[in-house]
């Protein structure tokens, strides 16, 4: 498209003209919830689905801590990790992030957590790693 095309469609829509209202301007929590889909946690969200298993997403499992894991499974009393390593600024590659996370995980252990972490590399092993830890939690 070229660039006066683009400038006459701004100028029809009178987007850059208008003043900002209120209701236009977006909150930081309004922000971060537009994150784009990732097709890594859709593809673990639909094998909780099919296994029938009652997820809480984003759970906060220290009382006094802002940690948070990104799945608690129900009456399994297990944690499921995305590690989203791929993304430019993740905070899991800067040393502080990759510390506070190790924090985050030896709480889960001590509290007496399951805890199953997964890359973009592995997330497809969940449906399997899961069908073996509910097999011997069962025993």
């Amino acid at each position: 498209m070229s660039k006066e095309v683009m400038e006459s469609k701004m100028r029809q829509t009178n987007l850059f003209n208008k003043p900002r209202k209120k209701q236009d301007v977006m909150t930081v929590a309004e922000f971060k919830a537009m994150k784009k889909p990732s097709r890594e946690k859709d593809f673990i969200e639909s094998v909780f689905k099919k296994m029938k298993l009652k997820v809480i997403p984003e759970y906060k499992f220290v009382p006094g801590r802002k940690f948070r894991a990104d799945w608690f499974i129900l009456d399994k009393n297990i944690l499921v990790e995305y590690e989203g390593l791929m993304s430019k600024k993740s905070r899991h590659t800067t040393v502080t992030g990759f510390t506070n996370d190790s924090t985050k995980y030896n709480y889960a252990t001590v509290l007496g957590y399951r805890l199953l972490r997964y890359t973009a590399l592995n997330y497809k092993n969940i449906n399997e790693d899961l069908r073996q830890l509910i097999c011997i939690l069962q025993r």
